[in-house]
């Protein structure tokens, strides 16, 4: 399941002339990997705290080349047309293609692992959706790696004990 949301910021801070900035959102679901990402951490939510939560939940900018805004602001009401139609052409051009490959546990290790690739949020949660993808590939060694990149520091390692246990367990 794929969803994309809009949020609006009314008066946004840093455009104190614009009426409101309208940000998308996307999220994705793949049921096998959230289910293993959920068993990995076995009710402590606090292992997923932090932009994405451990789901595909991100801001749609992320999905562009970074010199697209991603974001949208209103001043009056004939501004929302062409805002509607800079999202659309937005949308279309950059987030659908990587939603279309953004489906299976198997395209979350290949988006992941490909050098440069940034257009998914990377935070510590996002970081062990990677590990459960990788997990339900049977990819052990892939999952290995990101938990030592990302959570292999002396502090983040005690405080993932359990994923990195969950880990050596896997088969």
């Amino acid at each position: 399941m794929q969803i994309i949301d809009n949020s609006f910021e009314i008066h946004p801070r840093d455009q104190p002339n614009a009426a409101a900035a309208v940000c998308p959102t996307m999220e994705v679901f793949v049921p096998p990997v959230d289910a293993l990402l959920k068993d990995i951490v076995d009710g402590d939510l606090g292992l997923l705290a932090g932009i994405t939560r451990g789901t595909s939940w991100q801001s749609i900018h992320h999905t562009s080349a970074k010199k697209e805004a991603g974001r949208w602001l209103l001043y009056q009401p004939e501004s929302v047309p062409p805002a509607i139609e800079a999202m659309k052409e937005f949308i279309q051009r950059w987030t659908l293609p990587l939603l279309d490959y953004y489906t299976s546990a198997e395209a979350i290790v290949a988006v992941d692992q490909e050098i440069g690739e940034r257009r998914v949020a990377r935070d510590r949660a996002q970081m062990m959706r990677v590990v459960a993808a990788a997990l339900a590939c049977r990819r052990k060694d892939y999952a290995q790696a990101v938990l030592d990149k990302w959570l292999g520091a002396p502090v983040p390692r005690r405080r993932y004990r359990r994923v990195f246990d969950y880990v050596d367990r896997a088969s």
